[in-house]
């Protein structure tokens, strides 16, 4: 997802994006090969050679922004930060020979890390070396990059600290590093890069982070499928350049059939009405069969928050890969991907105007901490005449699943339950929810309560089904995501 110009880092301070790339620190007395330093000048003289500078572009050509990447593969894969690229159409790549290159496809990346691979159509160029661990605190530093478009740029300096933000670690240096070095190389003393320079400490001195170049590593070992960098980062676009007309716009069926389409999606819909609008809008589709949301926003993608959540009816797909989504009223029709899934769909409004709506999905995966996803749950309960608990009446034991969508001050809670006796209930409903996870759900009848708390990938909370007055069932639900 796409990442903001200013990041709030766990030391308190916002940090302008320019990007670094760090590893982990080696174990206590774990044996190293002897490496042999080299100086700041040898150094940049093997290195400035597998820079290079980059300009993203928008949809009409204008430059959006410029930054920063090197070459980790001879036949043109470039790793720079996912930032650099946000909101391009298109991007132009300039080598250290001031040759460029202007036909640069997206291969992977990871919006969290702020990492992105690229592509441009080269052969036998030079590559940067990398290492997976970090150097220690102290250890001297080189920083290569194209600050305020002054390309190949080369500043000395140490590593200051290592930070953990976000469950992502940062390595903080004194290399200076300004606007345009987002996706330079970050070198050890040695040569080889470690890190990926991605942020700043606005009104610091010499204050300045990278990420850590091991998460790129495992992005860098997945097949390449490479796509149009406008798929990936372009926002805004008009529909007609997004989905045009020709089949072969549409993702290619795939010719694994998935048996299962349940899960955590990006999508993004694009949208055309008989009255001439069009747009897009990205997303988040949590579905396990007949519960889900999905949460959409007309915001660029990585923007935190939704416009709207709505009710997943249910996502089935038979042998042949074909698939149905029903959101609400709306069924749309489609098929698997190699990646996820297409659906299409029509929809009018009161006003009489039509929309012809194409949905992809692409699969996801939600920081386990995070409480928005998809649940499995237990629940026992017993049987109460007002205040007291029956006595002879056994409990029951439950099973289910749960979609939950948390925003700032709300959440949305699907659930189904069963038991072993057959019995069924669950609550589809919206809440308030603090700060510390502590929500409050009540179904539209007002016959079922849902209070307690979801924290850290957890759920725990008291359940309440009101039968007639004064009789109702009452458990604690257990709930962990999937």
């Amino acid at each position: 997802m796409c990442l903001p110009s200013l990041r709030s880092i766990a030391v308190g301070a916002a940090l302008l994006r320019i990007g670094v790339l760090h590893a982990q620190a080696s174990p206590p007395g774990a044996r190293q090969p002897r490496v042999i330093a080299k100086s700041t000048t040898a150094i940049a003289a093997a290195a400035t050679p597998a820079t290079v500078t980059i300009l993203a572009l928008g949809a009409t050509g204008d430059t959006l922004g410029q930054g920063s990447g090197f070459i980790v593969h001879s036949d043109g894969t470039i790793l720079t930060n996912w930032h650099v690229l946000q909101g391009a159409s298109s991007a132009i790549v300039i080598l250290a020979t001031r040759e460029s290159f202007d036909r640069v496809s997206f291969v992977e990346g990871d919006s969290a890390a702020d990492l992105a691979i690229v592509r441009i159509p080269g052969f036998a160029l030079p590559v940067l070396p990398t290492r997976s661990t970090t150097p220690a605190v102290g250890e001297r530093v080189v920083a290569i990059g194209s600050p305020l478009g002054l390309s190949h740029t080369v500043t000395e300096g140490i590593v200051s600290a290592i930070r953990t933000v976000d469950g992502r670690q940062l390595v903080q240096i004194s290399a200076p590093i300004s606007p345009g070095s987002s996706g330079g190389a970050v070198l050890d003393a040695a040569g080889r890069v470690f890190a990926v320079s991605t942020s700043y400490l606005k009104g610091g001195q010499q204050i300045n982070f990278a990420v850590p170049v091991r998460y790129a590593l495992g992005l860098l070992a997945t097949p390449i499928r490479e796509r149009p960098l406008a798929d990936v980062f372009a926002t805004g676009r008009q529909l007609s350049e997004a989905l045009p007309d020709e089949p072969n716009s549409r993702p290619p069926r795939t010719a694994r059939v998935r048996p299962s389409v349940s899960g955590a999606y990006r999508i993004d819909e694009d949208w055309t009405g008989t009255n001439g609008s069009n747009g897009r809008m990205v997303g988040l589709l949590l579905v396990d069969g007949e519960i889900g949301f999905v949460g959409l926003a007309t915001r660029p993608a990585g923007e935190a928050g939704a416009d709207y959540v709505e009710s997943v009816r249910s996502l089935r797909s038979d042998g042949s890969g074909q698939v149905v989504l029903e959101l609400g009223e709306r069924i749309y029709d489609g098929y698997q991907t190699d990646e996820g899934f297409f659906v299409e769909g029509q929809s009018t409004v009161p006003t009489g105007t039509k929309y012809s709506i194409r949905i992809t999905a692409t699969p996801t995966s939600l920081r386990l901490s995070e409480p928005t996803g998809l649940y499995r749950l237990g629940l026992r309960t017993w049987f109460f005449s007002n205040a007291d608990r029956v006595v002879g009446v056994p409990p029951d034991d439950w099973q289910g699943r749960a979609a939950i969508v948390v925003t700032r001050d709300s959440i949305w809670i699907d659930m189904a339950l069963s038991n072993t006796r057959g019995g069924t209930t669950g609550i589809y409903s919206e809440g308030s929810i603090l700060p510390d996870g502590s929500f409050n759900v009540l179904s539209a009848d007002g016959t079922r309560h849902l209070t307690g708390r979801v924290r850290a990938g957890a759920l725990e909370a008291d359940w309440v089904d009101t039968i007639r007055e004064g009789s109702r069932f009452q458990g604690r639900i257990h709930g962990e995501r999937c």
